[in-house]
């Protein structure tokens, strides 16, 4: 494996980096290293990366801005793509914005304001990059992607280059195309409306306002965890479990908003985990309904301490 590194090394030179710290990149601020990161900059390095490493087969992972993740303490074998802030350019034509998956939602949002587009609001406060919102059909306050996504190129499992239009990208509730499978996003065009920017501006502030009252911004998370159940809220049946506030080692329920797992500032990602699994157990016991994850776990977790 050293070879092939060593050749990765050679290609990506100060792209390349072992032994990283991947807590200072999560926005739980936990987790182990990488035996590698490549920091992604461009399509080109992408798809030369995913090739090397599907040829060479070494286990890889490609992450965004890590805004959505739990990472085990124990760390990553293989090599993990980041593709932001590097690869987040983006074009403007007419009421179309075309954009590189690793730019983040917050920053799309803002252009589509200043370019006075309706159509991103809901997106300002969303702490994911373009590629894993469309991943996941990201969504807040009645907007999610599904409502603006038009096309998407995305590298297959054979390291080609492929596209999807409208309703190809099989949306649905937090769920894509994309989802738990080996292909990845490049860029999409998403389709906006023209509007007025002041209103625009006006509904973002709004928007931003809602979002710091209700949610609890001051500490490290990965906003909501778990899935809305059908019919039901996550946070209420957390609420309603009597879980506000409870915690395990430097993880805790937020008292704010019981939807949300907060790093209290000693948090590992053992913590966490095991504080997922104890509100899974504690809901599905008292209202007979198991919770999903929204956030996606990579690396081993120890399960002997969940309850």
């Amino acid at each position: 494996m050293s070879a092939a590194y060593e050749e990765l090394k050679r290609i990506f030179k100060d792209r390349y980096a072992e032994d990283v710290s991947l807590k200072e990149f999560t926005s739980y601020k936990t987790g182990g290293s990488a035996e590698v990161v490549l920091f992604v900059s461009e399509e080109k390095e992408m798809i030369e990366g995913m090739q090397f490493v599907r040829k060479n087969n070494i286990p890889y992972y490609v992450f965004g801005n890590c805004s959505n993740i739990l990472i085990s303490d124990k760390g990553l074998k293989g090599v993990v793509f980041i593709m932001s802030p590097g690869f987040s350019g983006y074009r403007i034509d007419g009421d179309i914005i075309e954009a590189d998956s690793g730019i983040k939602l917050s920053a799309l949002s803002r252009a589509a304001y200043e370019s006075s587009l309706s159509g991103l609001e809901f997106a300002l406060g969303i702490p994911g990059t373009l590629g894993g919102a469309i991943a996941i059909n990201a969504g807040a306050y009645d907007g999610q992607m599904s409502d603006v996504v038009i096309e998407t190129k995305y590298i297959d499992e054979n390291s080609e280059i492929k596209y999807l239009y409208g309703e190809e990208h099989c949306f649905g509730y937090r769920k894509s195309f994309f989802c738990d499978c080996s292909k990845y996003i490049l860029s999409s065009k998403i389709k906006l409306k023209k509007g007025i920017k002041e209103e625009i501006g006006k509904l973002m502030k709004e928007l931003t306002i809602k979002r710091n009252y209700r949610q609890p911004l001051d500490f490290p998370s990965a906003g909501s965890v778990f899935k809305r159940p059908p019919g039901l809220y996550a946070g209420k049946l957390i609420q309603d479990a009597g879980l506000m506030g409870f915690r395990i080692g430097g993880a805790e329920v937020s008292s704010l908003h019981a939807g949300f797992i907060i790093n209290r500032g000693s948090a590992t990602s053992s913590d966490i985990y095991l504080l997922v699994r104890h509100i899974q157990n504690e809901v599905q016991k008292k209202f007979g309904v198991l919770l999903e994850p929204e956030i996606r776990m990579f690396g081993d977790f120890d399960q002997s301490g969940a309850k």
